[in-house]
C-alpha cells in the first residue's frame, strides 16, 4: 500500500528569471531561528538538544534562540501588536507563526520548529540559492500542503520572494479583525 503523505521541497522554481538571478548574487543568509515561548531556561530536554542539534551540524549559522521575552529586541514586536491585535497572546501557536513570517521577511534565515532536531548540515539538503524553501506534504486526494515548521526565506530586500510576502499579506489581513479567544487550557492555548 502506497504512503498517502509523500513529502517532498518546495523550491519555488517558477520564479522570474530575474528573481531567481538577484537570489542566487546574495549572499545567503546564515541564521537559524528557534523559538520556545516561555523562555529557553524553561524548555524542555527535547528543545535544548534540538537546539544544540543545529549548533553542532553548522557551525556556520548563527542559531538565534528566542522567546516571548527577547522577540521584543527583534525589531518586529511592536509592529506586531498593532498589526495583529486580535491575536490572542495566550495562544503561542498563532503568535508563533506570525513571529516566524516576520522574522523571514525583516532578516531572512532559516526558521525550524525548536522540536526539530538537525541531522545533517543545512548545506547537504537545502539549496541556498533560492528566495524560498520549505517542505509540503503530497496527500492524497487531497490539494499539497505547504509545512511551516521548515522554512527558509533569502535576505531583504526581497525577503522569500513573493511567496512569502503574500503568506504575510494574507495573515495580516485576516488577523486585524477579531476572531475568536482561545483559553487558556485549551488544547491550542498555553
Amino acid at each position: 500500500m502506497r504512503n498517502p503523505c509523500d513529502w517532498k521541497t518546495y523550491r519555488c522554481d517558477g520564479l522570474p528569471a530575474a528573481s531567481r538571478a538577484s537570489a542566487a548574487a546574495a549572499a545567503p543568509v546564515r541564521i537559524v531561528w528557534l523559538f520556545w515561548a516561555q523562555g529557553w531556561e524553561l524548555a524542555p530536554p527535547i528543545a535544548t538538544a534540538c537546539a544544540r542539534s543545529w549548533r553542532r551540524n553548522n557551525p556556520g549559522w548563527d542559531v538565534r534562540l528566542i522567546s516571548l521575552a527577547n522577540v521584543s529586541t527583534l525589531g518586529v514586536s511592536p509592529r506586531l501588536h498593532a498589526r495583529y491585535a486580535h491575536v490572542p497572546l495566550n495562544n503561542t501557536a498563532h503568535y508563533s507563526d506570525i513571529v516566524r513570517m516576520e522574522l523571514l521577511r525583516r532578516y531572512g534565515g532559516l526558521w525550524a520548529d525548536a522540536t526539530l532536531y538537525c541531522a545533517q548540515p543545512i548545506e547537504s539538503w537545502m539549496p541556498l540559492t533560492l528566495p524560498f524553501f520549505a517542505l509540503k506534504m503530497n496527500l492524497t486526494n487531497r490539494r499539497d500542503s505547504v509545512r511551516n515548521f521548515l522554512l527558509y526565506a533569502s535576505g531583504p530586500p526581497q525577503a522569500g520572494g513573493l511567496l512569502l510576502q503574500l503568506q504575510i499579506a494574507g495573515m495580516r489581513q485576516f488577523w486585524q479583525q477579531p476572531r475568536f479567544t482561545v483559553a487558556k487550557n485549551d488544547a491550542f492555548g498555553c
